[in-house]
């Protein structure tokens, strides 16, 4: 099983990038027969090309480890070994008849050590000494035997099957890690793109490699590539300053931050309207200004700045969930009230505002092309409550408040008694939703199978209530219908990566997280089961509301960071988990001192 590891981090060269540090690494081993495997597209500059990478050993030092393979048929093939038998080399065979052979006589037999090799290969060179160079951690090995005729034609960048970490031609695996590996199509680089020479200590370190990639290039930092689908959650620490907060996978266009260890309000922040105002899912008040405490939508996440002690007081830990609406902004006319909308069918949501015009019946587009399963409405300049209406409840003329306990009521009857269309959705003359003069926010969800699922459960007061959704859950919004005084609830997989999920925040409340084995909740592969009997979540022949969202991070470290998309695929059982990709201080320090001693 191949894995990504975290416990082996490489301290990185100040010079190339100021701070780079590799953090994760993946774990080859031969043992479970994985690797990862890439079939280029076409051939590219088979003579002249280079690879880098670090590389830690494991216990089969003196076995054949498979650095990086080319092979086209069991014949005729291309293999980079670090090491075989101790030591590195390069090897072809063409019509099974070695083509060469190119061996180092240094030894390399550290398992605890962390080493940077370099390939360059350009068998244009006149002199046979310059056609092919290894670099152990940025020093020319001037201890090969064996060359490469001129003008030869590697397997490495032709258009057949290349593999990292093994030989599908002798059937041969690696054995340890590998992190930073880049390979350059046209050009044999010296490692002085890949590192520098500590100036003070004299030890080598990793560099950012800045140059142009070719187009079989590739760049693979075995690092989580935070690819995520229309919802994620992020933490973040508060610092009292400007700070772009990364790492959410999409630009979000509604971003909701809670301050986890403080007892402030929610703060809601949406991309229609701008990021010059948040509105508060635990007050009543209107929209205020955002100057100061939230500057943007960025492409992988937000912007936060001041000193705000909701938002990025320096004292704060701080969780945002994030919802992705499409990022273009437009005018929808499918109703009698035109809305200035961001909706995305592909994730069913959408943020819409408008003006409302104090009449039954009037009907709004949403643009999700899919009918709504539930609607969350605020107006912008007025201190109301937030009024929601979700498909659990017991009618269309029902609603719940989010920013109180209250039960589900028909006194408001805010969809006017009447189901939402898949084009538009209808209200009634009601302030909260529609009352004249009123500016208003709308947020608007339908299902999407496999993604989202809006719906109602029965409690049963005890362990073992199970919910289907058919996907595994990254968040859960609760509230208890059928009865007052029970707050909403909000359980996520990022606050607690492994079950059970037991610490909560609540939309309604300034409280901060709050971990209770009482609420012990586990989020399985088709949903999530609530193993307890708690009153708000799970009291016997009470009924609930939820909505979630599925967990759509993908841990893709074989995917291609070079821009040119050559990306990779895993096989043999490559896993990794998101809570074993934490950085752990202790551990970089120790692995740091390590790799200076």
């Amino acid at each position: 099983m191949s894995i990504l590891s975290n416990t082996n981090i490489v301290a990185g060269a100040s010079g190339k990038q100021t701070g780079f540090t590799i953090e994760e690494s993946l774990r080859f081993n031969a043992s479970q027969s994985s690797y990862l495997s890439w079939t280029p597209a076409s051939a590219g500059n088979r003579k002249t090309w280079t690879f880098s990478a670090w590389v830690k050993l494991g216990s089969n030092i003196d076995g054949s480890n498979r650095t990086i393979s080319a092979v086209s048929d069991a014949n005729n093939y291309t293999r980079f070994t670090a090491p075989t038998s101790g030591v590195l080399a390069l090897y072809q065979k063409n019509s099974n008849i070695v083509t060469f052979s190119v061996q180092s006589s240094q030894k390399i037999r550290d398992p605890s050590a962390w080493y940077h090799f370099v390939c360059a290969v350009d068998t244009t060179q006149a002199s046979s000494a310059d056609r092919v160079k290894f670099y152990i951690n940025g020093v020319l090995d001037t201890t090969l035997s064996g060359t490469i005729p001129l003008n030869t034609d590697t397997f490495i960048n032709h258009a057949v099957a290349h593999q990292l970490g093994y030989d599908s031609a002798t059937n041969s695996y690696m054995d340890g890690y590998l992190t930073e590996v880049n390979f350059i199509d046209g050009q044999a680089l010296d490692p002085s793109s890949f590192g520098e020479f500590d100036s003070v200590t004299g030890v080598w370190k990793p560099a950012k490699y800045t140059g142009t990639y070719g187009t079989n290039g590739f760049y693979l930092p075995m690092q989580l590539d935070n690819t995520v689908e229309g919802f994620n959650t992020v933490t973040y620490l508060g610092t009292g300053s400007t700070q772009r907060i990364t790492g959410v996978g999409f630009q979000p266009d509604l971003v909701w931050i809670k301050r986890r260890n403080g007892a402030y309000s929610h703060r809601i922040f949406d991309a229609v309207r701008t990021s010059s105002y948040y509105l508060s899912s635990d007050t009543t008040n209107a929209d205020d200004s955002a100057t100061g405490i939230f500057s943007s939508f960025d492409s992988d996440g937000f912007t936060v700045n001041g000193t705000s002690n909701a938002t990025n007081n320096s004292a704060g830990t701080f969780v945002a969930w994030c919802w992705d609406a499409g990022n273009t902004t437009v005018s929808n006319t499918d109703g009698s009230i035109t809305t200035t909308l961001r909706s995305s069918p592909t994730y069913g949501f959408a943020v819409m505002t408008y003006s409302g015009n104090g009449t039954d019946n009037a009907t709004i587009g949403h643009g999700l092309g899919a009918a709504p399963k539930m609607l969350i409405w605020k107006p912008r300049n007025a201190a109301t409550d937030w009024m929601v209406w979700h498909a659990g409840l017991s009618g269309y003329n029902y609603d719940v408040r989010l920013n109180t306990t209250a039960p589900q009521g028909t006194g408001a009857d805010p969809l006017n008694n009447t189901a939402p269309s898949s084009s538009v959705v209808t209200l009634r003359n009601q302030g909260d939703v529609n009352g004249v003069g009123k500016d208003i926010v709308c947020y608007a969800f339908a299902e999407v199978a496999g993604y989202s699922k809006f719906g109602s459960y029965t409690g049963t007061g005890a362990s073992g209530n199970t919910v289907t959704t058919g996907f595994k859950p990254a968040f859960v919004l609760f509230k208890r219908t059928d009865t007052s005084g029970y707050s909403w609830y909000t359980f996520d997989s990022t606050r607690n990566a492994v079950n059970p999920v037991n610490t909560a925040l609540y939309p309604d409340l300034t409280d901060t997280d709050t971990t209770q084995s009482t609420y012990n909740i586990d989020f399985t592969d088709t949903g999530f089961t609530i193993n307890n009997s708690n009153n708000a979540l799970n009291a016997s022949g009470g009924t609930y509301i939820y909505m979630a969202f599925k967990d759509t991070r993908e841990y893709a470290y074989w995917l291609d960071d070079s821009g040119n998309n050559n990306d990779w695929q895993p096989n043999g059982g490559i896993t990794t988990e998101s809570h074993h990709l934490k950085s752990q201080q202790g551990i970089h320090h120790h692995l740091f001192r390590l790799m200076m001693s």
